[in-house]
């Protein structure tokens, strides 16, 4: 009977493999924002506070939340995973997620108003430097700010927008308290780019009215969002982005007043790895000179009108703080953003990485990286001219930079999808850690196989193991991944992986979306596949599934009472199809032992002596051990029988 129910099970599976397609959603929990409230709790907002000209904001303070000091509610998220091709290093997000990081309580299909950013009061009734003096019409005060949609987010739709208002006590119509000055529709970013010729765009609001040269103004930007799939919980989702940076409100301006006096580092990055964000310690040290990058992508923006001297360095230090590298552009002069976009000579744009991290006896390693910009003309950045990256050597690979943006799944039960991994060193698989986003009710806590396949053609070859039935889990602490350990550790060598490449992957059990963590600024779609009519196909969104192999060389679990695995017996391929299995064993242990066959229920179902290919044509489809008896020892291992 179990035997029975196994087969059909498998039968079923491999029926809706064929129906599988990629599906890309966005999130229902921010856990950047997530870790943020737990590690710190949310920032606390003064009401007392009373702002002076000027007001700036360019969003590049450290953390998740908006300013305290400038700000009065904490719905959007302060971020540089979501524009494209920004202005400045940091944005404000607006989405359907909330302060908590959860999608907000009044999300539906229907448009509802979203999140809110919203200032302090400012005096708008006079200034004090350089010295004081009343403010009229006629000092041309303006607020000005960029902004974009969808990044790589999700477009918002077309009756989706974005909204600026201004506040004032009205002398009439005492509801009449928040005025709508500006607003713009929802847009893909392809369509926003050829309306405006541009990634961001500047927008310049002046303030005439003299309602509000007072000293309680202030004003505010909302979203209008709606939410996709509001009747399949695990594919709901936040699906409406906007990103608004650079907000100023100043006097003396014009309607051409778009140029400041600021050169700034744009985006982050990363990793001095060339394949990888992070890699085991290990691996990297048997082929190090070839893992570094020959070289980084810098972007750095001029956002005055003339040119400037500037220039950019980066410093490596150890975890003991100590010195290892430092690298020096030299001055250049840097060309306005606005003619010639992000600053183009090569020391700056493409810094060479001319060193490599050293290697020791140690098992682990990482290394603090701090980019600077620096000004040589009368400039005086203080903000967006230092970033921070972290590089790991842990025991796990990593194309993922730990942050999602999207989630990652296929649309029906048996879907297949695999992650291409290479060793530089023969070594143990031994776990998986998976960033599963979480979802509206828990929807996507649904169970899955993992497979671990070797390479034929660059693509997924033969099944050399699977564990059934894991189910997702949200991790716990500040990095979200759940860790899900092997019941067998699976020794990679040349002999059943050859070239040392491995493929990890998930077969889902329903149609429900998994949700797999997915990075968008990390491209690894030629590393990722999906199984559709019967071939494998390489992903067709650019960015990295959060699914993170760990090696090591620790103790082997057992998978059954009184039996004990054995990295070295592995059965290939798997399924078995064409009536023959290969076991892949060490050359002594042939002929020294016996090989037995057992069902599910433990019936031996065949027996002969230990070698390295079965015939298997007499067996009925289903699940079998596969158990070898050599020198006092038993090991077992799992294989399919498909016909």
């Amino acid at each position: 009977m179990i035997r029975t129910i196994a087969i059909l099970i498998t039968f079923i599976l491999l029926a809706g493999i064929s129906r599988a397609q990629e599906v890309l959603t966005g999130l229902q929990v921010n856990s950047s924002v997530k870790k943020a409230i737990a590690a710190h709790g949310k920032p606390s907002f003064k009401n007392d506070v009373l702002l002076t000209l000027p007001f700036f904001d360019d969003f590049s303070d450290r953390g998740v939340f908006p300013a305290s000091a400038r700000w009065t509610d904490h719905d959007v998220f302060i971020n540089n995973d979501y524009p494209v091709f920004p202005i400045t290093a940091g944005v404000a997000t607006f989405d359907a997620i909330d302060a908590n990081g959860e999608l907000h309580p009044n999300a539906v299909d229907n448009r509802f108003r979203s999140d809110y950013l919203t200032s302090h009061p400012v005096r708008l009734d006079s200034v004090f430097l350089p010295q004081p003096k009343a403010l009229g019409a006629s000092d041309s005060i303006y607020l000005s700010f960029y902004f974009q949609p969808e990044g790589l987010g999700f477009a918002p739709a077309e009756g989706d927008s974005l909204v600026l208002e201004f506040f004032h006590d009205h002398p009439v119509d005492s509801l009449r308290k928040w005025v709508k000055v500006w607003s713009t529709p929802g847009m893909s970013l392809n369509a926003f780019f050829a309306l405006h010729g541009s990634y961001f765009k500047n927008v310049m609001i002046p303030i005439l009215d003299t309602a509000y040269l007072k000293s309680g103004f202030r004003f505010r930007f909302y979203n209008i969002a709606s939410i996709r799939y509001p009747t399949a919980p695990s594919w709901q989702s936040n699906r409406d982005h906007w990103h608004v940076d650079y907000v100023y409100v100043n006097t003396n301006r014009s309607v051409n007043d778009v140029f400041y006096s600021d050169i700034a580092l744009v985006n982050k990055p990363g990793s001095f790895l060339k394949n990888y964000q992070a890699m085991p310690y290990r691996q990297y040290k048997q082929n190090f000179v070839n893992e570094m990058r020959d070289s980084l992508r810098v972007r750095v923006s001029n956002l005055n009108n003339t040119a400037t001297s500037g220039s950019y360095s980066y410093t490596v230090t150890r975890s003991d703080g100590s010195h290892l590298q430092t690298y020096e552009s030299g001055n250049f002069i840097f060309q306005p953003f606005a003619d010639a976009g992000y600053v183009s000579q090569i020391a700056v744009a493409r810094p060479p990485v001319s060193f490599v991290f050293p290697v020791n006896n140690n098992p682990e390693a990482s290394f603090g990286i701090t980019h600077i910009l620096k000004s040589q003309d009368n400039y005086a950045p203080d903000h967006n001219d230092t970033l921070h990256f972290n590089q790991s050597f842990l025991d796990y690979y990593a194309y993922d930079d730990g942050t999602a943006e999207a989630g990652y799944g296929l649309s029906s039960a048996g879907g297949l999808m695999a992650y291409k991994f290479r060793l530089n060193t023969p070594d143990t698989l031994t776990s998986v850690s998976i960033f599963f986003n979480q979802t509206l009710n828990n929807a996507n806590q649904r169970y899955f196989h993992f497979h671990v396949w070797n390479d034929i053609g660059g693509k997924p070859g033969d099944l050399i193991y699977e564990q059934l039935y894991d189910r997702v889990e949200y991790g716990e602490g500040l990095n979200g991944f759940r860790a899900y350990n092997f019941n067998e550790h699976i020794f990679i060598d040349n002999v059943i992986f050859p070239g040392l490449v491995f493929y990890v992957g998930l077969e889902q059990t329903t149609a429900d979306l998994l949700n797999i963590g997915f990075d968008r600024n990390n491209i690894a779609n030629q590393q990722t596949f999906y199984f559709l009519d019967n071939t494998w196909f390489n992903s067709m969104f650019d960015g990295a599934l959060m699914i993170r192999p760990v090696l090591g060389t620790t103790g082997i679990s057992g998978i059954g009472s009184g039996l004990t695995a054995n990295i070295h017996l592995q059965v290939f391929p798997n399924p078995a199809t064409d009536g023959f299995i290969n076991v892949k064993i060490d050359e002594q242990m042939v002929g020294s032992g016996t090989l037995q066959i057992l069902n599910l229920t433990g019936i031996l179902m065949h027996e002969g002596t230990i070698s390295r290919r079965m015939d298997v044509s007499h067996l009925p489809s289903g699940m079998y051990l596969l158990r070898m008896i050599s020198g006092g020892q038993t090991s077992v291992t799992r294989f399919t029988i498909i016909r």
